[in-house]
C-alpha cells in the first residue's frame, strides 16, 4: 500500500529520514495484519460454508438412501402375498397331481371298482350318447376274452330294439370300450383312462373343494 510523505517534513535530516521509514514500516505492518485478519476471516467463513455445504449434502444424501431403502421394502413386502400365493399353487399342484397318479395306477391295475360291471356302464354310457340302431363295442384282445360275452349279454338285454356286437381290437388298449355306431361315422372312446383325461379339469376341481385343498389358495388373499 502507497503512503503519502507529508509536505512539511523536511528532506535531507537523517532523523526525519528514519521517522518517515519507520512509520511507513508501521504502516506496512498494519496493513499486512489487516489483510492477514481478512485472509482469516474469510477462510473461516469457507470453511464454515464448505460445512454447512457438507452437511446439506450428507443430509440430503442419507435421506434418498432413507427413501430409497422404504421403496425397496415396500416392493418387497408388496411381493410377499404373491409368492405365498405362489407357492400354495404350486403345493397344491403337487398333490392334486399325486392324486391323479394313484387314479392312473388304480386304473391300470384295476383296483377298488367292479371290473365287469364298470365296462357295461361305460358301454351303456356310450351307446345312450349317440344315434343309431347298430353299434360296435370294441374291447382289447384280453378283455373281450375274459369279459365279451358277459358285456354283449347284458347290452342286447337293454337295447332289445338295437343290434349290438362286442368284438376284439388289437388297436384298443386299456381299461374299457371304445364304441362306434355300425356305419362307423360316430365313435366314443370311454376307456377310463381317457375319460380321465377329459374329465381332469372338472374333476380336480372337485377334489380340491372336497379335499380342502382348494383353501390353500387363500394365502395370499385370493382364491
Amino acid at each position: 500500500m502507497t503512503r503519502a510523505i507529508p509536505a512539511e517534513a523536511p528532506i535531507g535530516r537523517d532523523e526525519d529520514a528514519s521517522a518517515l521509514c519507520a512509520a511507513v514500516i508501521a504502516d506496512g505492518e498494519r496493513d499486512a495484519r489487516e489483510i492477514e485478519r481478512s485472509a482469516a476471516e474469510r477462510i473461516a467463513e469457507l470453511k464454515a460454508s464448505a460445512s454447512e455445504q457438507a452437511a446439506a449434502v450428507r443430509g440430503e444424501a442419507l435421506e434418498s438412501a432413507r427413501r430409497k431403502a422404504l421403496r425397496q421394502r415396500e416392493l418387497v413386502l408388496a411381493t410377499i402375498p404373491l409368492e405365498l400365493s405362489r407357492i400354495a399353487a404350486a403345493r397344491v399342484e403337487s398333490q392334486l397331481t399325486e392324486i391323479r397318479r394313484s387314479i392312473e395306477e388304480r386304473i391300470r391295475d384295476r383296483r377298488g371298482f367292479d371290473v365287469p360291471r364298470t365296462f357295461e356302464r361305460l358301454a351303456q354310457d356310450a351307446i345312450d350318447r349317440m344315434e343309431g340302431d347298430s353299434f360296435v363295442v370294441a374291447l382289447a384282445p384280453a378283455d373281450h376274452g375274459e369279459l365279451g360275452k358277459r358285456l354283449g349279454d347284458a347290452l342286447r338285454e337293454r337295447y332289445p330294439g338295437r343290434k349290438v356286437a362286442v368284438v376284439a381290437d388289437e388297436t384298443v388298449r386299456g381299461t374299457g370300450p371304445v364304441v362306434r355306431t355300425g356305419d362307423g361315422r360316430c365313435c366314443c372312446d370311454n376307456r377310463l383312462e381317457e375319460r380321465l383325461v377329459r374329465m381332469w379339469p372338472e374333476l380336480r376341481q372337485r377334489i380340491a373343494s372336497r379335499t380342502g385343498l382348494a383353501r390353500s389358495l387363500d394365502v395370499g388373499g385370493e382364491a
